[in-house]
């Protein structure tokens, strides 16, 4: 029988079955919910393989035949925000558009979530905060072979590109700045410069 993965807003994975009848999420996923922020991309590498990543950061890989975490990732790459508050957006500081050459730019957030228009190039009372993972692919056949020490994920964070070895929690074994990864199509995985 085939099943069907969802991910978004609730930071939870909702198996559907493919059932004639009716279509239902089964009980809830056994791995539980490690991301602290909504899911907003992820990968499929037969033939049991499951990559998440979100807004908070936090990459996950998936058995989901067992529904367990075989990996997490997360880079130490980080954006500088403050949400403006009403006399703030009052104030000349604030008048200023934010920057067009930001290397942590904000194209790569969901439409819903872009904060641009409340952003501020320096604050005093900023925060800091892990950049989302906008997009995650599986280079599929170094997964199949369980390449060790190769990287078998690659991600986009905020403009960069961090390569993983999904067979060893470590830090990322490369990272190309300012690339998005488009599109994987066959033995080839598309960037924009």
């Amino acid at each position: 029988m085939r099943r069907f993965l969802a991910t978004g807003w609730n930071r939870q994975i909702s198996v559907f079955e493919d059932k004639e009848a009716q279509l239902s999420p089964e009980p809830a996923w056994a791995g539980g919910t490690p991301h602290c922020d909504d899911i907003i991309t992820m990968d499929y590498c037969s033939p049991y393989y499951l990559a998440t990543g979100s807004f908070d950061g936090l990459t996950v890989v998936w058995n989901t035949d067992t529904e367990r975490i075989v990996a997490q990732f997360r880079s130490q790459l980080k954006r500088r925000d403050q949400i403006l508050t009403s006399a703030t957006l009052k104030s000349p500081t604030s008048q200023h558009p934010p920057s067009a050459t930001n290397s942590l730019s904000t194209s790569s957030r969901p439409a819903s979530r872009r904060l641009s228009s409340y952003r501020l190039k320096s604050a005093s009372s900023s925060h800091l905060h892990h950049v989302p993972v906008d997009k995650l692919l599986f280079l599929k056949t170094r997964v199949k072979s369980k390449a060790r020490g190769q990287s078998t994920l690659v991600t986009s964070e905020g403009g960069h590109a961090f390569f993983w070895d999904m067979f060893s929690s470590g830090p990322p074994l490369g990272l190309c700045p300012s690339l998005r990864i488009l599109s994987y199509c066959g033995r080839y995985c598309f960037f924009s410069l």
